[in-house]
């Protein structure tokens, strides 16, 4: 009986290195992340289970976090200024924040701007997780969200009312920032 036992061990444990060799796909660009209850999707406006919300979290950023002890702190963005009506925001976006590498790029380092912001919030806000930015202007003329970019590192937002906590909405993992260019290559993929 101990002889059979330890082929059986010895079996299963060769039969587990095997089964632990890394994937080989040259092809292919893999990000291993192990998540039991599955994965639905990596767009941040689909992040609405636990699941989905911490694989978005490892992939993108947003233009502000909350850190692990709750107090909001800057990411893609050096600053942001408030007017005293609580209504206006004023974002200073880092100039030294790249895309990764990808092929919808051109080949091309592709570095992030307040236009790609304006693009992510204007998608968040036709989404069902428009919820998010509920509170942003809506420029009854051109009907459109009132996000404007005053250059390419400057960015205003205009609130409907005045609100001091719309800077952590920021940063909530809807409001991850997705280049145009990425979301026109892959589409639904």
């Amino acid at each position: 009986m101990p002889l059979k036992k330890f082929y059986i061990i010895s079996l299963a444990i060769v039969l587990g290195i095997f089964a632990c060799k890394p994937h080989s796909h040259p092809d292919k660009k893999i990000f291993s992340y192990n998540e039991s209850s599955g994965i639905t999707s990596l767009d941040p406006l689909k992040a609405t289970n636990l699941s989905n919300i911490w694989a978005v979290q490892q992939i993108y950023e947003g233009l502000l976090y909350i850190d692990s002890i709750g107090n909001l702190q800057t990411l893609l963005v050096n600053e942001w200024k408030v007017n005293d009506s609580l209504n206006l925001y004023l974002f200073t976006i880092k100039q030294d924040v790249y895309f990764q590498d990808d092929v919808c790029f051109n080949g091309k380092r592709k570095k992030m701007t307040a236009f790609d912001v304006i693009y992510s919030y204007q998608r968040i806000l036709r989404s069902s997780a428009s919820w998010v930015l509920k509170n942003i202007e809506i420029d009854s003329v051109m009907n459109a969200p009132m996000i404007e970019a005053v250059d390419s590192f400057h960015l205003i937002i205009h609130l409907k009312n005045p609100s001091s906590t719309f800077p952590q909405m920021l940063a909530m993992p809807q409001c991850g920032i997705v280049p145009k260019e990425a979301v026109d290559y892959y589409g639904k993929d």
